[in-house]
């Protein structure tokens, strides 16, 4: 079988999400024999990403969508389809999704990982102004261009049920919704050694720093639940590992017992003592 897979970003089996979920994606395909081509978006010069931005503005499309079109890679993919026209095409992320010609896309998967129309919906309060209105009319703009994605499309992909079941309202067509669970590298992290520490107990919270539902985990699990179990734990210490932490999460830090592992090429040595994570999530979709 002839697949077209279209990556919003390059494929890395640790990489964020999407680059993860691409490249298992990609994987599992040649694995079981397929030919996969990949198409990465490419970046479009400032000056016509701020021409599709203000298209998306003015047409009630996501932003995110708009800033992101390239048309060098639309144009490649209109191309690709008439060369040969493969049996199955692979959208990873909405941003790719939006370059699928029409022709193309009954055959063609949407792994859209979350649905940010609901995942956007938990932002709303969460926010400091102007980002609380931006993300308010983000989310609308989500739903919308997810309900024709699932609705236009062969199949649509999400990693949870919750998201699931959200666009599952949106479509006439519920089957259409699948659900595909983000994949865990059990080798990659099964090599992790164990050295417990003599000295109390290590909590760990791990994540992208820059992301929205992670720093107000972190801001919660840093002001309100940390407090108490440091209280129980006088010797217990709070790893942060992540990367992309701004000066603002740096102040926030520094903290009795906490200490940041920022931006570490792999997290597994830092994992080693750790008795627990901690998640406290209460924004974001995928959970």
């Amino acid at each position: 079988m002839n697949v077209l897979l279209i990556a919003n970003r390059q494929l890395e089996r640790q990489g964020p999400g999407d680059a993860k979920l691409g490249y298992w994606a990609w994987k599992a395909l040649s694995g079981a024999g397929h030919d996969v081509t990949i198409v990465q978006l490419e970046a479009d010069a400032i000056p016509r990403r701020g021409w599709h931005t203000l298209k998306a503005l003015v047409a009630g499309r996501p932003l995110q969508v708009g800033v992101t079109f390239s048309q060098a890679t639309h144009r490649k993919l209109i191309e690709a389809a008439a060369r040969a026209m493969p049996d199955l095409v692979v959208a990873v992320h909405a941003r790719a999704a939006a370059h699928v010609p029409p022709q193309l896309k009954a055959r063609t998967l949407a792994l859209l990982i979350d649905a940010y129309g609901l995942s956007y919906q938990t932002y709303a309060g969460h926010l400091a102004m102007p980002l609380d209105v931006i993300y308010r009319i983000e989310q609308h703009r989500m739903e919308r261009f997810e309900r024709t994605v699932a609705t236009e499309f062969g199949r649509t992909a999400v990693v949870s049920g919750l998201d699931q079941q959200y666009l599952q309202g949106l479509v006439a067509r519920p089957s259409a919704v699948v659900v595909l669970r983000l994949p865990v590298d059990l080798a990659f992290f099964g090599d992790t050694g164990r050295r417990p520490s003599s000295e109390g107990p290590v909590f760990a919270f791990v994540g992208r720093l820059g992301y929205i539902p992670n720093r107000d985990a972190l801001r919660w699990l840093v002001t309100q639940i940390w407090p108490a179990l440091h209280t129980r734990w006088p010797n217990a210490r709070l790893r942060v590992i992540g990367a992309g932490a701004d000066g603002a999460l740096r102040r926030l830090l520094r903290r009795p017992g906490i200490e940041l592992a920022a931006d570490v090429p792999d997290i597994r040595p830092h994992m080693e003592d750790v008795v627990a994570l901690l998640v406290p999530m209460r924004l974001g979709g995928g959970i």
